[in-house]
């Protein structure tokens, strides 16, 4: 959304975004480089079924969560983003 509205560059907002990863990484992790802590551990990782890993759930549910979200937002008209305006453009709809 920052490159199609602000008009920013896609690699400054792609580096950007890996800095707040970093940085939120750091805040989740206990140090740098270490380990989760042992509930985000129990909540992320296991099986819920037999083949059915639990962060395999947890992509799903956010997911389905993010799409209710996007469909009953303004957002929705937003399918793709990047330096061609034209590709990513849906038919039918104006690009204002």
């Amino acid at each position: 959304m920052l490159v199609a509205y602000a008009n920013l560059p896609a690699i400054a907002v792609t580096l950007a975004t890996a800095f707040i990863y970093a940085a939120l990484a750091r805040q989740i992790l206990d140090r740098p480089g270490g380990a989760l802590s042992a509930d985000i551990y129990l909540a992320t990782s296991g099986e819920l079924m037999p083949f059915v890993p639990i962060a395999l759930v947890w992509l799903a549910l956010v997911a389905v969560g993010l799409w209710f979200f996007l469909q009953r937002t303004a957002f929705p008209q937003v399918y793709g983003v990047g330096s061609a305006g034209r590709p990513c453009s849906r038919p039918g709809s104006s690009r204002g």
